[in-house]
């Protein structure tokens, strides 16, 4: 539709997308979960949509439970403020990347990186949790459909 509000606001766009860390949750059909950590976001164009990136190597029981149920949520915090926001959706689809995911995910590294550094971090700490370039990396593309404020304090699990 292309009168369609955009799902998230510019700003809502602009922090996932740098210095956050992203973890993904997924659950099977007897409701047990798997977690990962991502590596990068990329909304789309509309702000409708959101693609995370993940090794596909080391995620093979979340890679399982999404070609199951497509069903995720996914949480951004900033290290620096603990600002945290969750979305959760149900029509994931895995994807290989593209030229395009590859530069997101790079510029991803490098705000992270740059992140964890500025609260003290080494550069060891920080490489060995972020996983490397050349991981055999995954898209997971996903439309949002519900989104929570996870930011600690009395708002906290509150419906955006």
């Amino acid at each position: 539709m292309a009168n369609q509000i955009p799902l998230l606001d510019e700003e809502t766009a602009a922090f996932i997308q740098r210095f956050v860390s992203i973890n993904v949750a997924t659950r099977n059909r007897e409701n047990r979960p798997a977690v990962a950590r991502a590596s990068g976001c990329r909304v789309t164009p509309d702000r409708n949509g959101l693609t995370i990136y993940l090794s596909g190597a080391h995620n093979q029981t979340l890679l399982a439970n999404l070609r199951e149920n497509q069903t995720l949520a996914v949480v951004f915090s900033r290290p620096t403020t603990h600002q945290t926001i969750q979305f959760k959706g149900s029509d994931a689809q895995i994807r290989p990347l593209t030229a395009e995911d590859q530069a997101a995910i790079k510029a991803y590294h490098e705000s992270f990186m740059q992140e964890l550094a500025g609260i003290g971090f080494p550069p060891a700490f920080c490489e060995a949790i972020i996983s490397p370039m050349d991981e055999d990396y995954l898209a997971i593309r996903f439309t949002p459909e519900r989104a929570y404020s996870q930011t600690p304090g009395p708002n906290a699990g509150k419906k955006l």
